[in-house]
């Protein structure tokens, strides 16, 4: 399976320290072809609180966020799904 393509990543603020990335993301089968597209948000804080990922299916607590750096930003979102 290909990793998946990271499309656009779109930065939402919110109040008290709250923000979020829109992000949308595609994925493609062994011949290259689009498999499917997804819009994810991941949702964090100043504070550096836990990150929740919400897709189409719900949402979840992303375990052991920090592996991915300690700030949510593009570049986190961006380990995330390689």
């Amino acid at each position: 399976m290909n990793p998946p393509t990271i499309d656009t990543i779109e930065r939402i603020t919110g109040i008290a320290g709250n923000y979020a990335y829109r992000v949308h993301v595609t994925y493609r089968d062994e011949a290259g072809n689009v498999d499917s597209t997804h819009n994810v948000m991941f949702t964090g804080s100043i504070p550096g609180a836990p990150v929740v990922m919400i897709t189409e299916h719900g949402q979840t607590f992303v375990t052991d966020w920090k592996r991915n750096g300690e700030t949510l930003n593009p570049e986190w979102i961006r380990r995330f799904f390689s």
